[in-house]
């Protein structure tokens, strides 16, 4: 999902903007290409993943959030979402940042765009649900809890 602002109207550079949101510089050894991600836990995956993109006036923040690094070596495709509930909540939270309402998505770009709720439960940086809902883990049961049932 993209979201497009006007430079002029932020009160910070856009790398200041990005470190203010918790998100750290990432460049790729193989390309050179830098960005920005922020991580759900102390784990690389699932992560949100920034590309800042400067046209004149506009910066455009191309915004996906990564499940899980590539499966096979030199392999560039991984499990990424570009849409969707948890996407459009990072956009909201983005939006809030730079001052613009949270309930209304300005230049935002998605195939769907799904409502985003203007209150976030206490304790959830993604403002909705649990966290737990949103990740791909399938939660284990332990092997003495097999042995014992």
């Amino acid at each position: 999902m993209k979201l497009t602002l006007n430079k002029n109207n932020l009160a910070e550079q856009p790398e200041q903007l990005m470190r203010r949101a918790g998100y750290i510089l990432i460049t790729d050894r193989l390309s050179g290409k830098s960005s920005y991600a922020r991580p759900f836990s102390q784990l690389h995956y699932p992560r949100f993943h920034v590309y800042l993109k400067h046209e004149g006036d506009n910066l455009i923040i191309d915004l996906h959030l990564d499940q899980k690094k590539p499966g096979y070596q030199g392999q560039a495709r991984h499990n990424a979402e570009y849409d969707g509930e948890v996407v459009t909540g990072e956009i909201a939270r983005l939006q809030g940042l730079v001052g613009l309402p949270r309930n209304v998505l300005y230049n935002a770009t998605a195939p769907v765009a799904p409502a985003v709720p203007a209150a976030r439960p206490a304790g959830n940086p993604l403002g909705h649900g649990k966290i737990e809902d949103h990740l791909p883990v399938e939660k284990k049961t332990s092997w003495w809890k097999k042995i014992c049932s």
